[in-house]
Parts: C-alpha cells; structure tokens; sequence
C-alpha cells in the first residue's frame, strides 16, 4: 500500500494513526503546506520502504522511532523546519539509498551514522546535508561521504566521496569539526588551537 500527496496546499499534522498502517509501503507527501512535528508512531510501519515528507513546514526534532524501519532505502526529511541531530538509531537502517536531511536546521556529526567503521553505508547512493565547513562555525553537520552539501544560501554541490576524516580514536574538537586531515583545529571562541586530534591521529598511525 502506498499513500502520496504532491505539491499540494493540504494543511494540518501528520495523524499519530499513521502508526496503524502496518501494511504500509510508502509514504510521500511532498511540497504541502502540513506542520507539526514527525509523529513517533510512524516508527510502527515497519514496512515501509520509503517514506518522502520533504518541503514541508514540519518542525521539532527526527524522532528515533524511525530506527525502526529498517526496510527503508529512501528517507527524505529535508526541507522542514527540523531541527537537532540525526538520531543515532538511523544508523540501522542499512538498506537506505537514498537519505535527504539538507536545507534543514540539523546540526552533529553524521560521520560515525554513516561514514566510518562497521556504519559505512555501502549502498548509499545519495547523503544530502547542510555541510559545515572546516575552519567555520556556522551550524550544520559534518559529514565526510555526503554527496551533497548544501551551504547557508539553501545552494547545494556535489561532493566527492572524501575517506572518512580522523578515524580510530580521534576526538572532534571544541567546535564540533573533526580535524581535517588530522591536522590542528580551532577551539570555539579561542585563537589557539586544539592539538588533540593532531596527536590523537599521530598515535593511531604508529599502533
């Protein structure tokens, strides 16, 4: 079973029933004029494969129920007025192609969800974010195999799939950004910079 609603002005919040349509394979309402936050209940259709309420004005945080679904392969939330971090429950879903969080509010460091270690995500084809950027403090997330990043003027390029940055025991830094390279960063609201991610790769090189 399927349910879609594209560029349409349909008002109103996405009903908690939704939870009940366990036959539910996909769900995509697009381009509407709906609010409200991301009912939890959703995380109870199980079955979905993809589920598409991108350009909305939704609002509030990605709840973690979405771990849940694990047949998904599409996931595309962006566009909303969501806000927070990616839950780390996503990091289950490992079916997922397709996964759109861009020209939102979320902030955090996608890297350890889909990039690095046993959560690299070989089937994605498609990682959309807000990017942020090395050496900046502009909110957004870090994110070293996105395909697209999108900046704070809402444009979006394509990215080429970088080797995850500071792997192993390096730590990120007072602002949030892994050492690029392993190289030093800066600390948030101070001009000197942060040596620990430097010497932290330093010490996974010789191990």
């Amino acid at each position: 079973m399927q349910f879609e609603i594209d560029s349409n002005p349909l008002t109103g919040t996405i009903p908690t029933e939704i939870g009940n349509l366990s036959t539910l394979q996909w769900l995509n309402v697009y381009s509407t004029q709906m609010n409200g936050t991301i009912p939890t209940e959703i995380g109870r259709c199980t079955n979905l494969v993809g589920l598409g309420i991108h350009d909305n004005e939704l609002e509030g945080i990605i709840p973690s129920e979405l771990g849940e679904l694990t047949a998904l392969n599409n996931l595309s939330l962006g566009e909303n007025n969501v806000h927070g971090t990616v839950p780390t429950e996503l990091s289950q879903l490992t079916l997922l192609k397709w996964l759109y969080v861009e020209k939102a509010m979320i902030t955090g460091n996608l890297d350890p969800l889909f990039c690095t270690g046993p959560n690299e995500f070989p089937n994605m084809e498609e990682l959309w974010s807000d990017c942020k950027r090395h050496g900046t403090r502009l909110p957004g997330t870090v994110c070293s195999c996105c395909t697209h990043c999108c900046n704070q003027s809402r444009i979006c390029t394509i990215e080429p799939k970088q080797p995850a940055i500071c792997e192993g025991n390096c730590v990120a830094c007072g602002d949030g950004i892994f050492a690029s390279e392993c190289q030093e960063c800066p600390v948030a609201d101070s001009s000197t910079p942060d040596q620990t991610c430097t010497r932290s790769c330093a010490l996974n090189e010789t191990s």
